[in-house]
């Protein structure tokens, strides 16, 4: 199977794969489906349908969840729980296992709007944006254990209205999104797979999210959104 890089990727459709049965774990981190290391902040009516947790910090803090505010359908994790702490760990692995992976594709723009690409590893060198309130499309190509891996130097970011769209068996929880900063995903975005960010991850007003988001040294702040674990 050939790989094409470097390649553009607006309006592209990639014609390579990585291997159905390349692996990554959420270890403890499963079913969580929001961990910040310094805080957890919720503005609105917000759903996580899944597990909330804080670490490593004695002081770290969430806000925002309660009686006429944010809903943790499921359990919520604060230190010294090891679940909270366990998780963090975790989450250090994960975040250099996807920095170690081999690249299949360098991407020669950072303009993922437009694009239909197949399971693959993709490095981005600085930042990647889903811009013009566009559509990324990932493409399972009949296949439902296909992988995305998309490798960011500094900064993931999606404009107002933005999504992601799954198709031909792709699974958001078979996607990942390595940041090597902070993420920020715009008012209204449908954003699908896991957020792994070094800092911070911010998710603006009336966003949905199908993946994990999971914060290695600062922040996760939401407002009024939907966020749905991947186990």
């Amino acid at each position: 199977m050939m790989f094409y890089t470097p390649i553009a990727l607006a309006g592209a459709l990639l014609l390579a794969a990585i291997p159905s049965t390349t692996a990554y774990s959420l270890g403890t981190c499963s079913g969580r489906a929001v961990h910040g290391a310094a805080s957890v902040s919720n503005s609105g009516l917000t759903t996580v349908n899944g597990d909330l947790s804080v670490s490593p910090a004695a002081g770290s803090t969430v806000t925002g969840f309660g009686t006429g505010a944010g809903v943790i359908t499921g359990t919520f994790y604060s230190p010294p729980d090891t679940e909270a702490s366990d998780c963090e760990g975790d989450i250090a692995t994960l975040y250099n296992d996807l920095v170690a992976e081999t690249t299949g594709v360098t991407p020669v723009t950072d303009e993922l709007d437009g694009s239909t690409l197949l399971a693959n590893v993709y490095a981005f060198a600085t930042t990647a944006k889903l811009s013009n309130g566009g559509t990324l499309t990932l493409d399972g190509n009949g296949v439902s254990t296909g992988k995305w891996v998309f490798k960011i130097g500094s900064a993931l970011s999606t404009t107002v209205g933005s999504s992601i769209v799954l198709t031909n068996g792709a699974q958001a929880c078979n996607v990942y999104f390595q940041v090597g900063s902070s993420a920020v995903i715009a008012d209204g975005t449908s954003f699908q797979g896991n957020i792994v960010a070094s800092q911070s991850i911010s998710v603006g007003n009336g966003a949905t999210v199908n993946g994990n988001l999971l914060a290695k040294v600062a922040s996760v702040s939401l407002i009024a959104n939907s966020i749905t674990a991947c186990t």
